[in-house]
């Protein structure tokens, strides 16, 4: 998903302050380049699992897993939604 829609990691890097020690490592790691997806998902925190069985609206995704990229400086979330077959549902950025 960040591979192919890089606005969650844009917005972070732009948003975050710049004495954050997560995205300093982030950037000194990059050595001038630019940040990589994966890179960026190796500091994100699961910051919650919700089950939501049988709730309208998200039968197609009850087990919900949030993310969070630096939560001290940042409430934005990156929610990844599986089935019950644990197959992937989709992914939302929220707040």
């Amino acid at each position: 998903y960040l591979t192919e829609n890089s606005d969650f990691i844009d917005f972070h890097m732009e948003e975050i302050p710049d004495d954050s020690d997560v995205l300093s490592q982030l950037v000194a790691d990059a050595n001038g380049g630019s940040i990589s997806a994966s890179a960026f998902v190796d500091k994100m925190k699961l910051d919650g699992v919700g089950l939501w069985l049988k709730q309208i609206g998200l039968d197609d995704a009850p087990i919900i897993m949030d993310y969070m990229f630096d939560p001290e400086n940042s409430d934005q979330i990156l929610a990844v939604k599986f089935t019950p077959d644990r197959q992937l549902a989709r992914i939302s950025w929220e707040s």
